[in-house]
């Protein structure tokens, strides 16, 4: 928890009064490569960023969720020095180094601890808005995560002038959880339905059908069985019953380690035991090198190691294996943050500033679309995704040189671009369409997604893009992230949902995602990894990462991988991007040194 008696210089927080209540929050800091990392608290998070080695002091930038929200924060940024958060000016035009966002919020109120723990932001206004009417008290809500606005919390009056005959009664609420047969109940409603429906067919069949007279008592023994009839189904039904349940019982597997279905829809991740060496051992072929101040701002993506040179601002592309420049591009602006995606089979690097998008691809093709500096970019999905204020759609495609505008189905919410196919989802329903877009497109699609259970509840989409569509499920109360095919709904993957995650994330290289303790194959959606040591932060190739421990730990093929050095880039063909304690970044290559 935030030490709350700490203040920054340049950031106020004003006294705590008895009637002062003080947020505080988790933070995810983004770095311009897009590695996150979360840290418990503003200070874990100041120091980390302290720690890091930088050529010029970090600058943090609110992020857009909360940059966005003009009740609660006022958006800006501020650089980072080894006491304080210093504001910027508008005209200051130093990149932005980390994008920060806050998460869990907290509400405590000195000297008697939480009173909303770690919950959403509404939540905790809402928390300390009901203190203060229950006090009938005027009460302040303060914080010290930068930019967040001061609030003043008055009590609030109820109009108790109504009559209660106008109040209309308040029907109960109903059970949004509804009841899931366990198997031996289903097995007895089957039971108790095969008799009711079975037997009465076989008498009516072998009785009134045959000798419509019966009914009349010509038949001798018909006196005898409706006196005894009754009872002796009712004897055969519990029999049949009690026979089913034991050969259930006897028979059945055991579902001790199985979760609420054993069908092979979950396949739980591999387990990952340590290793016995770390990460890089045997990377011992040095191949090239960036010197530190060409490297400060640096990242590895699927296309290659992009850089931004300080002198002139070109964004610059170069060979992951040999280090040659594949291409460069002029920027207009400083950098917001950077993207990898597709273009076709080719994968390719953005850069978002104010003014445009910049980009890369692995061929060296360039491009620059112009964008409006509310677009908000997406690249969930292969194509980026621009979304305006008003809710225009529009697609960031090579060879054309304006944003390509999409039109969607306004029943649906666009959530990204694949290829030319702008993907939606319907909300609260497991159902998602998919429009084609361009000269001679196809038709839209509908996809339904195919639930695990007869008995699964769905529960919210997650994120689609690059052939998967996820969602939440529930069964038996149990919650679980389920990876489908996006061309026709089928699962995947699947893995039990983590308690304080619920994020999709794609990983560097674009071949891993992540969410919560559980890594995802992006090409086939299929559990890779299950993490024991918190929720995966980020993913470099195939290696999931967590950095909840001192250093990160590394999940790849089965096992786990420490390293002192920082790793910022891994592929699968046995070449490791690391950062020295210097600022440079050095390529290394599985194998004997020169």
């Amino acid at each position: 928890m935030y030490d709350t008696t700490e203040k920054s210089q340049a950031i106020e927080v004003g006294d705590a009064a008895p009637n002062g209540l003080i947020v505080t929050a988790e933070v995810l800091l983004r770095d311009r490569s897009n590695v996150s990392v979360s840290k418990p608290s503003l200070d874990a998070a100041l120091a980390i960023i302290r720690r890091r080695h930088h050529t010029r002091p970090p600058v943090i930038e609110l992020a857009a969720v909360h940059a966005n929200d003009p009740v609660c924060f006022v958006p800006g940024r501020w650089r980072v020095t080894p006491e304080s958060l210093e504001p910027l000016n508008s005209g200051e035009r130093d990149a932005t180094t980390y994008l920060m966002e806050f998460r869990n919020f907290s509400v405590i109120t000195p000297g008697e601890g939480s009173i909303a723990a770690k919950s959403s932001l509404a939540t905790v206004v809402a928390a300390a808005q009901s203190l203060a009417n229950r006090n009938v008290e005027t009460f302040e809500l303060t914080s010290s995560l930068p930019g967040f606005r001061t609030q003043v919390l008055e009590p609030e009056s109820f109009d108790d002038t109504v009559e209660i005959t106008a109040v209309p009664d308040i029907p109960p609420k109903p059970d949004t959880s509804p009841h899931v047969p366990t198997q031996a109940e289903r097995v007895l409603s089957r039971a108790k339905h095969r008799i009711s429906t079975i037997a009465p067919k076989r008498h009516t069949k072998d009785r009134s059908a045959r000798n419509p007279q019966a009914s009349r008592g010509k038949h001798p023994h018909s006196t005898k069985w409706a006196k005894n009839g009754p009872l002796l189904m009712t004897v055969g039904a519990v029999a049949l019953v009690g026979l089913l349940i034991a050969a259930l019982l006897l028979f059945a597997p055991s579902r001790d380690t199985e979760p609420a279905s054993a069908d092979a829809w979950f396949t739980p991740a591999p387990t990952a035991p340590p290793a016995e060496t770390e990460l890089l051992d045997g990377y011992d072929k040095k191949l090239w090198d960036i010197p530190a101040k060409n490297a400060s701002a640096l990242s590895w993506f699927k296309a290659g190691v992009a850089h931004v040179t300080p002198d002139n601002g070109e964004l610059v592309l170069t060979d992951t294996t040999s280090g040659d420049e594949i291409a460069k591009t002029k920027l207009d602006a400083a950098v917001k943050y950077t993207a990898e995606f597709m273009t076709g089979d080719t994968a390719a690097i953005a850069a978002r500033t104010d003014k445009s998008v910049a980009a890369i691809n692995a061929d060296g093709k360039t491009q620059t679309w112009p964008v409006e500096k509310d677009q908000t970019l997406n690249v969930t999905g292969t194509t980026p995704m621009l979304m305006s204020e008003d809710g225009k759609v529009h697609a960031l495609v090579f060879g054309e040189n304006k944003p390509v505008e999409v039109t969607p189905n306004p029943q649906f919410v666009p959530v990204s671009i694949d290829d030319r196919t702008l993907i939606q989802i319907e909300s609260g329903k497991p159902r998602l369409v998919t429009i084609p877009f361009g000269e001679n497109s196809p038709q839209a699609t509908t996809v339904q997604l195919t639930p695990p259970v007869q008995d699964a509840t769905f529960v919210r989409h997650v994120s689609a893009g690059h052939g998967l569509a996820v969602a939440e499920w529930k069964i038996d109360n149990t919650s679980y992230v389920v990876v489908h095919k996006l061309d026709n709904g089928k699962i995947a993957g699947a893995a039990e949902a983590s308690d304080n995650a619920d994020e999709w994330k794609i990983g560097r290289g674009l071949e891993t995602a992540i969410i919560g303790t559980t890594a995802f194959s992006l090409s086939t959606g299929s559990a890779v990894a299950h993490s024991t040591t918190g929720n995966f932060t980020t993913a470099l190739g195939p290696a999931a990462v967590t950095d909840s421990g001192s250093s990160p730990t590394y999940y790849v093929n089965k096992h786990t991988y420490t390293d002192t050095d920082r790793v910022i880039g891994y592929t699968g063909s046995g070449i490791a991007l690391v950062r020295g304690s210097n600022g440079a970044v050095t390529a290394n290559e599985k194998g004997p040194s020169k």
